[in-house]
């Protein structure tokens, strides 16, 4: 009895387990989902737009033009009163090297120059004695030779006073000659004495000079980037003593990839951005191309400079995203990157039949057929990564259809 209702239990569970099996096989045969796919073709008209084809890379802003400033002698530095953060102007007094050396120079100068004056006005006095001294001892002799012709042309000849006039003509003489002498050798010293004044001058101009550069002043404008003296500090010529930094030339040097740097060309335009000035664009060309790369991990890039236009706003060191326009075309003809279909190494587009297709908008798209349209091979130029130019097969306006597979679940049973 007991063994009836165990062989009875037994039977009703199997029962109940190929049940629930042939259900759920049931359903996994017969109720499957299916996804049916078709193919549409959108139209859209060609279209001409300006389009540039671009590389980028990553760079640090940085001043292009910056000056270390010196004093222009030593000396003790006082008036500076300048910081870190300051923005200057060009010709700006920024501060004073004080040298007691330069104001005695000036002193001494301008003694050189007085006794170099005073010994001209004296020499062009003993030239003045010297040339009317000449002129009395010239009538000495005119006189003496008149004597002597009288007494050679008396009635009886007197040898002693024509003796005595010789001998008045021959000291006249050796009194012109020294005369004459005389004259050059004041002549000459006048020539020197003008010499040692002009030298007297150039010495007190430059120790002027020294005296007035003991103000120094900002050789350009912009902001100062460091100050590295104090008031009291002893400064030294040539040793800077402050930076400043014209933040009007700000530039971004530019890693670029040796396998782009060819396209790279001085007076190409860029587009700059920064990461901490969101929302900003900068423009800039590019001006100047390394010729020598930096090779890193079997890598070799190029420094490209490319200076920023009207840099208001931007701070040395800012991180920067550079875009650089290696090639661009203007009302250029395009179709979508993904318009383009390429077959045995040919390029062809999906152009509409539709006669009418061509008086569609260049922004509107609708439904067609694939039996109502057909590929045409076309000619590529410029490409970029979201467009391509036409530059023959198809004309601006002409409609092209874009292929999109459609897919939608359905559920298949019995």
């Amino acid at each position: 009895m007991k063994s009836k209702m165990i062989k009875a239990l037994i039977i009703g569970i199997a029962v109940i387990v190929i049940g629930a099996c042939s259900y759920f096989g049931y359903n996994q045969f017969f109720n499957k989902t299916a996804t049916a796919t078709t193919t549409k073709f959108y139209s859209s008209a060609v279209k001409t737009m300006d389009i540039s084809k671009t590389i980028q890379g990553t760079g640090a802003a940085y001043a292009g033009t910056s000056s270390a400033v010196a004093p222009n002698n030593n000396g003790t530095i006082s008036g500076l009163t300048v910081k870190v953060g300051d923005t200057v102007t060009a010709s700006q007094k920024l501060f004073v090297s004080s040298s007691s050396n330069l104001t005695k120079n000036v002193t001494t100068s301008t003694k050189k120059l007085k006794k170099a004056n005073e010994q001209l006005a004296s020499d062009r006095s003993d030239l003045t004695s010297a040339n009317s001294q000449l002129t009395t001892d010239e009538t000495a002799l005119t006189a003496a030779k008149a004597q002597l012709a009288t007494h050679e042309n008396a009635s009886k000849v007197d040898s002693n006073k024509i003796t005595s006039d010789n001998k008045s003509i021959s000291d006249a003489n050796n009194k012109i000659t020294s005369d004459e002498k005389s004259i050059t050798d004041t002549t000459n010293k006048i020539s020197d004495d003008k010499d040692s004044i002009t030298d007297a001058n150039s010495d007190l101009t430059s120790a002027n000079t020294a005296v007035v550069n003991q103000v120094v002043i900002s050789p350009i404008g912009g902001l100062v980037t460091a100050v590295n003296n104090a008031n009291g500090d002893s400064g030294q010529s040539g040793k800077s003593s402050l930076t400043v930094t014209a933040m009007n030339t700000m530039k971004v040097k530019v890693s670029v990839d040796e396998l782009d740097i060819s396209s790279v060309a001085a007076g190409q335009k860029a587009t700059i951005k920064f990461d901490a000035l969101t929302g900003k664009t900068f423009t800039g060309i590019v001006e100047s191309i390394a010729q020598t790369g930096t090779t890193t991990d079997n890598t070799t890039t190029y420094d490209v400079v490319v200076s920023i236009s009207k840099p208001t706003g931007i701070r040395l060191g800012m991180n920067a995203n550079v875009t650089i326009a290696v090639k661009s075309k203007e009302s250029a003809i395009v179709i979508p990157e993904e318009s383009l279909v390429e077959i045995n190494s040919k390029k062809y587009v999906r152009v509409s039949n539709d006669a009418t297709s061509n008086n569609q908008q260049s922004n509107s798209k609708s439904s067609t057929s694939e039996s109502n349209s057909k590929l045409v091979e076309i000619t590529t130029g410029l490409e970029t990564e979201d467009y391509i130019e036409v530059t023959k097969g198809v004309t601006a306006g002409q409609v092209r259809s874009e292929e999109r597979r459609v897919g939608k679940e359905c559920s298949q049973g019995v």
